[in-house]
């Protein structure tokens, strides 16, 4: 009698037995079904024939997948994993933080799309969070630009993040720092130039590329800019522009004397660093004349060469004497590198000539 009574008592509180494939009835899958929405996750059976599915270990056959797209009858899917996926690139596959819906490290295939009927179901669709959709949302877009694989995307808003690798009309940029409608960028460059290291750029690597980059002046865009996602910077990797970037504040004069910059039709010579901005010789085109100008930034600008001391020296004593500058208002620091205030300036600006000189300035900004 005892015994009957205690196995009562474990029948009475034993846990309810999984529902097996058969016993869920064809109306609660479809019912899960038209809950199912682009960004939910949901349990399935996975997609292959009997014969196949009958070689996976019975604890696998079941999996979680995201749904990207749904149509009537199906819905297109990513499957999910416990374990990180072999054979695919730090791109194409993504890892859901911790606090997601299935409360255990998961990852993502990224690379191949999975389509699922009603049938397949085994669970009630569970939403993810937004901002893991968003990283999932530029995984997709680098996948469908670097390997050109089409899925669809996720309609949730793409926003820039720090470390993101932008192209700008066919430039390409690292992004420092997003707020809507203002954008901190860093140009990268492929090719190395004599001037860069002079200027203390940095040498950065991403994606297994090396770019050259002056941290210490970032650009800042503003308005409405299209803005192509090409990468994404690892976490070491951000780490070390910061680095840079920190280094890069304290240095008080990065843009040393003679170093010449475009945007479009403006060609300015550096010549010293002002408290507001840059004390620079501006070459109009259309007049044909130099003039002295404050330049307080060099958005868009572009690096292209640097005036040799020498060469420096003698424009500035021509400029002289065309009355466009005066030596007492040059910076003493300037005056020190083209010579100091002992130099011959008068000898000098007596035999100054400017055509020759402005036509070698302008082969060396071209």
């Amino acid at each position: 009698m005892l015994k009957k009574f205690w196995e009562w008592i474990r029948r009475l509180f034993a846990a309810p037995p999984e529902k097996t494939d058969q016993a869920l009835s064809t109306e609660k899958r479809r019912a899960w079904f038209e809950q199912c929405e682009p960004g939910f996750l949901v349990w399935a059976r996975m997609p292959l024939p009997e014969e196949e599915l009958a070689k996976v270990e019975p604890a696998h056959q079941i999996r979680p997948y995201l749904i990207l797209a749904k149509t009537e009858t199906e819905l297109t899917a990513k499957a999910c994993s416990s374990s990180p996926y072999s054979g695919l690139r730090e791109y194409q596959t993504v890892t859901l933080a911790k606090d997601h819906p299935l409360t255990k490290q998961t990852y993502i295939d990224l690379k191949h799309n999975v389509t699922l009927t009603a049938e397949r179901l085994q669970s009630k669709p569970i939403p993810v969070e937004w901002l893991d959709l968003r990283r999932i949302q530029k995984h997709l877009v680098l996948i469908s630009q670097l390997d050109h694989i089409y899925h669809p995307y996720l309609s949730v808003g793409l926003l820039w993040e720090k470390g993101d690798i932008l192209e700008i009309d066919h430039t390409l940029w690292y992004m420092q720092e997003f707020i809507p409608g203002r954008l901190r960028l860093i140009r990268l460059y492929h090719q190395y130039r004599a001037y860069m290291e002079d200027a203390g750029w940095n040498l950065f690597f991403c994606g297994h590329r090396g770019y050259f980059a002056d941290f210490a002046h970032p650009v800042v865009f503003q308005g409405k800019t299209r803005l192509e996602l090409v990468q994404r910077a690892a976490d070491h990797e951000i780490a070390y522009v910061d680095y840079c970037v920190e280094q890069g504040k304290a240095l008080s004069f990065k843009w040393v004397p003679g170093y010449i910059v475009k945007r479009e039709d403006e060609t300015y010579i550096v010549l010293s660093r002002l408290e507001c901005g840059w004390f620079c010789l501006e070459w109009h085109r259309g007049r044909k004349k130099w003039r002295t100008r404050c330049v307080r930034d060099f958005n868009g600008m572009e690096c292209v060469g640097k005036v040799r001391r020498l060469k420096l020296r003698t424009l500035i004593a021509s400029l002289m004497n065309l009355g466009i500058l005066l030596l007492e208002e040059l910076d003493p620091d300037l005056v020190d590198y083209l010579g100091g205030q002992e130099l011959d300036w008068e000898t000098l600006r007596q035999e100054a000539g400017t055509q020759v000189l402005i036509k070698g300035i302008n082969r060396a900004a071209a």
